[in-house]
């Protein structure tokens, strides 16, 4: 690992992504699934990116950014909640979308990895 973990400069550190893809590849190495296998297990099925019209209290629209990633549907449904944070970014949500794929396959769920990322703060906006 400290030699993929090179390739970054010291200014740079890899993203929560990278990181999850960095230890993914270190595991899969030990598995004996064949690389090209492994490549299509590394990557998320669909990662999609919208906007949510929020009307707020005084009447003006404020568009949010939101994030849903299905890592694997191979097992369906997808499991995986939603994430409420002003700094929630696709990345994170794609590396959480993974893990849990991962946790399913290791607790044998028959379920596949997603997660959801909503970029606010609940508590800054009423509950209308």
């Amino acid at each position: 690992l400290r030699k993929i973990y090179s390739r970054f400069s010291s200014t740079k550190e890899p993203s929560f992504l990278e990181m999850v893809q960095l230890y993914f590849d270190k595991a899969g190495k030990m598995t004996g699934i064949k690389p090209d296998l492994l490549k299509y297990y590394k990557y998320a099925d669909a990662v999609v990116k919208f906007h949510i019209p929020l009307i707020r209290d005084n009447g003006s629209i404020e568009v949010i950014p939101a994030y849903r990633a299905q890592h694997k549907t191979y097992r369906l449904p997808s499991k995986g909640g939603t994430r409420y944070s002003e700094h929630v970014t696709i990345d994170e949500v794609e590396a959480l979308a993974t893990l849990m794929t991962l946790k399913c396959a290791v607790a044998d769920l028959p379920y596949g990895g997603a997660k959801g990322g909503i970029c606010f703060n609940p508590r800054n906006y009423s509950a209308r």
